[in-house]
């Protein structure tokens, strides 16, 4: 599974994980709609986002994501807390990608 986009590059994560063949979450431009229609803020981050993880981490795939984890911005930074909790302490930098672990 992969998450958010690679600032050195103008490709999405979504461009990049479809040619890939990865698998990705995303609501496209649903994410402003949805969040309005349901009258959501931080829930939105624990109905989509989290739960996508969860998918990906009980389905047994291997999340790697585009951005530095460490400077990826605060989306990233909730990802990756959300994966601690779930057991995954070590990210690896392999190639263009770091991996949680």
């Amino acid at each position: 599974m992969k998450s958010h986009m690679d600032s050195s590059n103008s490709e999405t994560y979504i461009e990049r994980a479809e040619k890939e063949g990865d698998s990705y979450f995303s609501m496209g431009n649903m994410w402003s709609e949805v969040k309005e229609m349901l009258k959501l803020s931080d829930e939105m981050y624990e109905l989509f986002t989290a739960w996508a993880l969860d998918r990906a981490v009980e389905d047994g795939k291997v999340i790697r994501l585009f951005d530095d984890p460490r400077t990826g911005g605060v989306e990233l930074a909730r990802q990756m807390a959300h994966l601690r909790k779930r057991g995954f302490y070590i990210l690896v930098r392999k190639g263009d990608y770091w991996y949680a672990e």
